[in-house]
């Protein structure tokens, strides 16, 4: 089956002719995008910002200095403004000791775009200094054109597949947990780092201050995710050979795994994409860990309203009705008092009142007065008789008019 005959992706748009797999570019319900093209609109938004912007910011990257001198000559030493540039984006600013003369270390500081200054992550700025921010922020910013391209094609093919399963909330929250994830995990192997003596494969000895960006930490938690829910859909590997997408998704894993065990290039990216990957294989098994989320985005009701299509009964005092009525009323949800614990209280109270029936004080009865309501009673029940008495029913019946009456005219 292709990846298209699926049931989540023939979910057609509503007035679209022959219609367009939902989550592309609007909602299933119409009038709004889907929450993966609000993603890639804002990547693609972000990434143009910063291209079109020509002024750069310089942010400071640590020192760069040389234990062979004294301890007072690196305190007296000065940063000079003639900066070096060995390295496109990193400058090097020279520390010299105003005594001698010097030169004692480099300050080290990074050119970046404005939004990338910003929101890049680093386990100096995001562990030490606690700007916690750059755990979403880097998820928008990539590095060159093909790093944009690239996240945003997995995410155009393969996120409406998750986001008709999750739903659009659920969706963003999901993108965003395996970005952090996929942080977190660079954050991890980086701090093992920083130990001495500390050589494992997969630890990042690189330095605290280098930057990391790009959507692909969630890309990857995404296609965990797709190859979960359609394991056996058929894609074209480099739009050539076609192959399981569970395959082809597990194997992007295993070399991301290889290439960070072995300490290739770019192994602190691939770093991200292992967190970003173990976040999305959980997820998508425990949606209902996302429900909470980002319940702050969820639209209020208004007070009073309830979830469905009716309007809110009024609130006047309920209609005469018996005991057993009113006590089942009041008990509804529809009657049930709203406001704080006291005034609840005090309606309970007011309706327990409204119920309870109005006994005054007994009044005495003759004996005469008992018999003849005793004999109206007798002569309702049997005017209201389901069926015609019989003969033996009717003598019976008028054997005991003939006493009542008897009885009656004794009381009298």
């Amino acid at each position: 089956m292709g990846l298209y005959d699926r049931e989540y992706a023939q979910t057609r748009r509503p007035g679209f002719a022959g219609g367009a797999p939902a989550g592309f570019g609007m909602r299933p319900g119409g009038g709004m995008w889907s929450a993966n093209a609000w993603i890639i609109a804002i990547c693609v938004g972000v990434f143009m910002i910063d291209a079109l912007v020509g002024q750069r910011y310089e942010i400071g990257a640590g020192h760069v200095i040389n234990t062979a001198y004294s301890s007072d000559m690196i305190s007296r030493a000065e940063v000079r403004n003639t900066p070096t540039e060995p390295t496109p984006g990193v400058r090097f600013y020279p520390m010299v000791d105003e005594e001698t003369g010097t030169v004692v270390g480099q300050e080290r500081r990074y050119v970046m775009a404005p939004l990338e200054a910003v929101g890049h992550f680093s386990t100096a700025r995001g562990f030490r200094l606690l700007e916690v921010w750059r755990l979403v922020g880097f998820q928008f910013l990539h590095a060159d054109m093909s790093h944009l391209f690239m996240n945003m094609l997995g995410l155009f093919f393969f996120g409406p597949i998750v986001e008709s399963r999750l739903g659009r909330r659920k969706y963003v929250a999901f993108y965003l947990i395996c970005g952090i994830a996929g942080a977190l995990m660079y954050l991890l192997l980086n701090g093992l780092g920083q130990i001495n003596g500390l050589s494992l494969p997969g630890v990042l000895i690189n330095d605290v201050y280098t930057p990391l960006i790009g959507a692909s930490a969630g890309v990857f938690g995404v296609l965990m995710a797709s190859a979960y829910l359609a394991p056996k859909s058929t894609v074209l590997l480099f739009f050539v050979i076609p192959a399981p997408l569970k395959a082809v998704v597990y194997g992007f894993v295993v070399l991301a795994a290889f290439n960070l065990l072995s300490g290739g290039s770019n192994a602190g990216g691939d770093a991200a994409h292992i967190g970003g990957a173990i976040a999305g294989a959980f997820f998508v098994r425990k949606p209902e860990l996302l429900r909470e989320f980002l319940d702050f985005s969820a639209p209020r009701r208004p007070s009073g309203a309830r979830s469905g299509s009716g309007n809110a009964p009024p609130r006047g005092p309920a209609p005469p009705a018996d005991r057993a009525t009113t006590r089942s009323t009041a008990s509804s949800p529809r009657s049930r008092p709203r406001g704080s614990p006291a005034s609840r209280r005090k309606s309970a109270k007011r309706s327990r009142r409204r119920a309870k029936p109005r006994v005054g004080k007994p009044v005495p009865v003759s004996l005469g007065e008992r018999a003849l309501v005793r004999y109206s009673l007798r002569a309702t029940n049997a005017r209201t008789a389901p069926s015609a008495p019989s003969s033996a029913s009717r003598a019976a019946a008028s054997r005991r008019r003939a006493g009542s009456t008897a009885l009656l005219c004794a009381a009298c």
